[in-house]
């Protein structure tokens, strides 16, 4: 027995350092143990700093719109929404998400409201929300119907921009976007070619309007509804000088696009064409 531990000594001595058949000395593993230490220390730092960070933003994220239940069903979760800022949310990205109790999440649901130039939820306003029930479980939805009203719902911005401000994006932070590639020079040229007004018809503009998102397209999404758009009927009143109520307009177009060569976004108008009156 004691040949087998002498050679388990002898072994372990020659495995130290075999490249160049040299053991360590005492200082350099005292050395290498205390840069490790190091190491793990800085990380332990850098880590605590960056929960920290994350959950400072996810404190703000939560902080611009608030929830609470109102209702539900056997197919619809109701909540409504409240705008806690002291601004008007133009547009918002954002997701609901529903814990217990324990703090376990029950269910979420993704909520966009993108629509440039058409204020989402002016400053103290409210508006509803509703979570589809057709795709839980048939215990989660019987878990739901049964403690709906003991649960507690959060609503987290991730993008969201107020009226007249630039959009603020925490999904950058998340994704980690990759370098910039260079910029490459635009010419200030018109990307829609908008339709002329009927021969019965005037047309009107729109004042110029800074949008920061990335696309013309995002511009017209939806627009066929702002026919209906209380400020365009308006307009449409005031320059033909009727006074009789208008349920719309004829038509919503948008007549310019230029891409900004000196800061990211465009520049858009929109055209009103208003139908005459019939004599």
């Amino acid at each position: 027995m004691k040949c087998l531990f002498l050679l388990s000594i002898l072994f372990a001595l020659s495995s130290c350092d075999s490249s160049s058949n040299k053991t360590k000395t005492f200082g350099e593993i005292q050395a290498e143990i205390e840069a490790s230490q190091k190491l793990f220390e800085e990380n332990r730092q850098r880590i605590e700093a960056e929960n920290k960070a994350r959950e400072a933003r996810l404190v703000e994220q939560r902080s611009y719109i608030s929830a609470r239940y109102v209702s539900v069903d056997e197919d619809f979760l109701d909540v409504e929404l409240t705008n806690e800022t002291a601004k008007d949310i133009d547009n918002v990205v954002g997701s609901l998400e529903v814990f217990d109790s324990d703090h376990n999440r029950v269910t979420s649901i993704a909520l966009t409201n993108w629509v440039p130039g058409d204020i989402y939820l002016p400053r103290g306003g409210t508006t509803p929300a509703r979570k589809s029930l057709a795709l839980e479980t048939p215990e989660n939805r019987n878990q739901i119907l049964e403690k709906a009203s003991e649960y507690k719902f959060v609503y987290t911005t991730l993008r969201i921009q107020f009226v007249g401000e630039n959009e603020i994006n925490y999904l950058d932070a998340i994704l980690k976007p990759k370098p910039a590639a260079a910029v490459k020079k635009i010419n200030p040229v018109n990307q829609v070619k908008p339709d002329a007004c009927g021969s019965n018809q005037i047309s009107l503009e729109t004042p110029e309007i800074y949008y920061p998102g990335p696309k013309c397209e995002h511009i017209a999404r939806n627009i066929d509804s702002e026919r209906f758009k209380l400020e365009y009927i308006d307009m449409c009143r005031s320059a033909l000088g009727i006074t009789e109520h208008m349920p719309s307009v004829a038509k919503v177009q948008v007549s310019s696009c230029i891409y900004e060569t000196n800061r990211s976004g465009l520049s858009y108008r929109k055209r009103i064409c208003c139908d005459m009156p019939v004599e």
